[in-house]
């Protein structure tokens, strides 16, 4: 008995691992002009608007990240005690842009989009909105260490994110995404305040190279909730 009392919180934690969607922001406004677009599972919602010749795209241009839409933190997700003040968002914004701007860089896909560093006539914008950030607790989890050998707050990190045409300035497609960090027997990440907002910030821009460089019709599969890396 004492055993199973020990694996069965494990059990559950490592069950409760995908963050459930966010609700949206003004930064995406309303989706009655778009379609879902089933094919892209690598974030809880995308919609495109019918009818996007997509090939004419050559560049892309990837914004200052926006961090006005942030969402206040509930009392629970205050405890971690990580201060999310304005320059704490302002830098997780300034590193989300540059991480995507990297990864668009170095995209080898062969209907590759040139990153530019303004909008060009055969642009597709990329903007994106941070939108929600709950640093993990990382007091509560060496202590969580140690009884269950797991850690039981991964904290979270919500994105909103549209694609627009630079010439004429009408938004194509939207996407929206929560994302809890990967669980994992022991990590090292789970004892930081913003390692894991970082690793999920990476795996969004790589889905983002995915996403606009896919044949129509292509499946966009989310990545797993599970990591055997331990830092």
């Amino acid at each position: 008995m004492p055993r199973l009392l020990t694996v069965c919180p494990l059990c559950a934690v490592l069950a409760a691992c995908k963050a459930s969607p966010a609700q949206t922001t003004e930064f995406l406004g309303e989706q009655q002009d778009f379609q879902n677009v089933p094919e892209i599972k690598a974030f809880h919602k995308a919609w495109a608007k019918p009818g996007v010749v997509w090939d004419k795209y050559k560049t892309i241009y990837i914004a200052p990240v926006e961090a006005r839409f942030l969402r206040e933190r509930t009392a629970w997700q205050k405890m971690s005690f990580a201060e999310v003040n304005e320059q704490s968002v302002r830098d997780l914004a300034e590193f989300t842009r540059q991480t995507f701007v990297d990864a668009h860089r170095a995209n080898t896909h062969k209907n590759r989009l040139e990153v530019v560093t303004k909008p060009q006539a055969d642009s597709v914008i990329l903007e994106l909105a941070v939108t929600e950030v709950v640093p993990t607790n990382a007091w509560l989890n060496a202590v969580s260490l140690v009884g269950v050998m797991t850690a039981v707050d991964k904290g979270s990190v919500a994105i909103e994110s549209r694609l627009r045409d630079a010439s004429t300035n009408e938004i194509i497609a939207k996407f929206a995404d929560r994302e809890s960090g990967k669980q994992s027997l022991i990590n090292v990440k789970d004892l930081t305040w913003y390692s894991h907002a970082r690793d999920i910030i990476r795996e969004w821009a790589r889905q983002s190279v995915e996403v606009v460089n896919a044949e129509e019709g292509s499946e966009i599969a989310d990545s797993s909730p599970f990591e055997l890396k331990a830092w």
